[in-house]
């Protein structure tokens, strides 16, 4: 099925290794001469939420394809493209291409070619949503000891998303690497504030 009831989640453990969360998120026609809409991709974070708990080895939420690498074939802007990569990796969900691949542009084959988003999604645990709306953050702790963090700005325009370290389940100070480019953030003390762009991402990690 492409839209499994949440209520049936345990049955789908016991007998996939995935199971779709929610329809399609293509537009079918519905968007003519795109793949996608932004609408269709922001309506996965709630399916996405809610379904977290049950995502782990042997089985995964299935967010849909990802319609990253097209261009303006996609439907989505070059931000909107990067939270698009940026909630299927920290649902840790099958990432697989919805795109004609004679068409992928350079953009989007950085975004799929980046070994430290891929490694978000390999970690073996969807994130959790500390907070939801439109400044949404998100987390995951890995064996490693570290955090990774994202911050989603579904709304309209600029917004500062903040998190506080205890919300995290941490503590003191902590050195901050953004993950999409590898650049260092800096240290933060019991908390850590950003700038997010309509629609945009910050995808970060927390040191131990």
């Amino acid at each position: 099925s492409n839209n499994l009831s949440i209520a049936d989640a345990t049955t789908w453990q016991a007998t996939a290794n995935a199971w779709r969360t929610q329809g399609d998120v293509e537009c079918y026609g519905g968007c003519p001469g795109h793949l996608v809409s932004w609408a269709r991709v922001a309506s996965r974070f709630g399916s996405a939420a809610a379904w977290a708990r049950y995502a782990g080895p042997g089985g995964w939420n299935d967010l849909d394809a990802m319609d990253v690498a097209d261009g303006t074939l996609d439907g989505v802007s070059n931000t909107e493209r990067q939270t698009y990569m940026t909630l299927w990796a920290m649902a840790a969900a099958p990432m697989y291409l919805g795109d004609d691949v004679t068409r992928l542009d350079s953009y989007g084959k950085s975004l799929l070619t980046n070994s430290r988003v891929i490694a978000v999604d390999d970690s073996g645990q969807a994130a959790r949503q500390v907070t939801g709306g439109n400044s949404q953050v998100w987390s995951k702790k890995n064996s490693d000891g570290t955090t990774t963090v994202a911050f989603f700005n579904l709304g309209g325009s600029t917004a500062t998303i903040s998190v506080s370290w205890s919300a995290l389940g941490l503590s003191g100070t902590h050195a901050l690497t953004n993950l999409w480019t590898g650049a260092s953030l800096g240290n933060a003390t019991g908390s850590y504030s950003a700038s997010v762009a309509s629609h945009g991402t910050l995808l970060f990690n927390v040191a131990a």
